[in-house]
């Protein structure tokens, strides 16, 4: 039988103040002034507490082991293991007790149910993480994510690219290996899919690689080779897309000028301020600006630029 938790509290603080909380009111510095026996008495249970977290990982990995487990109940201990990782130090214990192996190989398997929810546990595993990233890098995860991603099944390549990108924001050795392992042509191609949550995915990932301590690279790497580019600027002749892929665009373009003025003839190109003109008229025809406020403040920069 799966094994399933809830984790809101599984830090020593967090669940030292939700203990207090439900004695009555909760004063200043309260971890503090409790009575030092009754710190003890919380702190063992607490240990306690982790050591069962630890115990409900281990079974839940058993069983996306299992030969006999369905496809379901394998799901469902995905999600198990996914709820307990949110937490730092247990993303870090999944692989220490080797059950993030595991995971990765149910992403390498022929399941979409269960490549989709392996690549969530990953992106959770990974998210801000520079431990776990590291886990990911030795395990080659990443070979494993970007394959997904190129894959037919929208979701899994979705929840995949999610994972790149959790493995790769960040994290210096695996931003190189996802350059040198042509990532960019893979965000490309997922812009370029018609499906939009992808496709916001693969923008969101752009922009945030344009504007670390890499963006020099970056746009380099953009410039010599504009395909993704030319992808999103093509996306943006469609006046009446998607609100989060067309702020997202923007966003990435935007970026791309602050870093290098080689991009605004390849912008003028594909007459961009056309584009710009044609989906601020669609913004105004649906009469809700607060909701396109952000891709218009973009679409302003850029005009500006331009």
């Amino acid at each position: 039988r799966t094994q399933h938790t809830h984790t809101q509290h599984t830090t020593m603080d967090a669940v030292l103040r939700f203990c207090l909380q439900h004695e009555g009111s909760l004063p200043e510095n309260a971890e503090r002034t409790i009575d030092p026996q009754r710190l003890a008495w919380l702190q063992e249970a607490l240990q306690s507490f982790t050591v069962e977290l630890l115990d409900l990982v281990k079974t839940n990995v058993a069983i996306i082991q299992s030969e006999d487990a369905t496809v379901e109940t394998k799901g469902e201990a995905l999600e198990a293991i996914q709820d307990i990782v949110e937490d730092l130090d247990n993303a870090r214990d999944l692989h220490l007790i080797g059950g993030f192996e595991p995971v990765v190989e149910l992403l390498k398997g022929d399941e979409p149910e269960l490549q989709w929810r392996a690549a969530d546990v990953v992106a959770t595993v990974c998210q801000n993480n520079e431990t776990c990233q590291k886990f990911a890098e030795e395990l080659g995860v990443l070979d494993v994510a970007l394959a997904r991603v190129q894959g037919e099944h929208n979701k899994v390549a979705t929840k995949a690219l999610r994972a790149v990108s959790c493995m790769v924001r960040g994290y210096a050795p695996l931003t190189k290996a996802f350059v040198a392992k042509d990532g960019f042509d893979v965000l490309g191609g997922a812009v370029a899919r018609d499906h939009a949550p992808l496709a916001t995915k693969a923008l969101f990932l752009l922009r945030c690689l344009a504007s670390e301590a890499s963006a020099v690279t970056v746009t380099s790497l953009l410039t010599r080779n504009d395909n993704v580019v030319q992808t999103i600027l093509a996306r943006l002749t469609i006046a009446d897309g998607d609100a989060d892929v067309w702020e997202q665009s923007l966003a990435v373009l935007g970026e791309l000028a602050n870093h290098s003025d080689q991009f605004l003839p390849v912008y003028k190109a594909a007459d961009l301020t056309k584009c710009l003109a044609q989906r601020r008229a669609f913004v105004e025809q649906q009469g809700d600006g607060e909701r396109f406020q952000e891709e218009l403040a973009f679409a302003d920069q850029l005009k500006a630029l331009l």
